[in-house]
């Protein structure tokens, strides 16, 4: 989990250089307002704690349709807005987020943890249970085993996930 957190941050460092020209790219390939950029852009907002921004871009984001709007970027966006959301405080929002993110992908196993989370936040003891438990039976329980054990302690926070 460290060397994904100083990836992240090593990533969001260096993005900030690229992203006029990622920005350029796609807008001159896709027109003004496209998937890719405002994908990129989300997640660059979220990185950089830009909350209403990357709730925003990923919306906006959402609302397109086609062949590039595919579900592993529609679970994404959703992921995006969850995060967002959970660090403005709005733990509903943030487990419905998480909730369609699931529905597309349900074996992503982080996002049970984070809805764990906001489901916890908002007083739902079974849902945060079985989210903890969803955790723990996915695919990736082996490489999130660390980070599921924070979780069950109460220590995982959307606020210091990325840390």
């Amino acid at each position: 989990m460290e060397d994904a957190r100083a990836l992240l941050a090593e990533g969001a460092s260096r993005f900030a250089a690229m992203r006029s020209f990622d920005n350029n790219f796609y807008v001159n390939l896709f027109g003004q307002e496209n998937i890719f950029g405002l994908t990129i852009g989300a997640f660059e907002q979220l990185l950089a704690g830009q909350n209403r921004d990357a709730i925003a871009s990923a919306t906006r984001a959402l609302s397109f349709d086609g062949p590039v709007a595919t579900d592993r970027l529609r679970s994404d966006m959703y992921f995006v807005l969850g995060f967002a959301e959970c660090r403005r405080g709005d733990y509903q929002a943030a487990a419905d987020a998480y909730t369609q993110a699931l529905a597309i992908d349900p074996g992503y196993g982080m996002l049970y943890l984070l809805r764990a989370e906001a489901r916890q936040n908002l007083g739902d003891g079974l849902g945060t249970i079985e989210d903890l438990n969803a955790a723990a039976a996915s695919p990736q329980a082996e490489r999130l085993g660390p980070t599921i054990q924070q979780a069950q302690a109460g220590e995982l926070t959307c606020q210091n996930v990325l840390e």
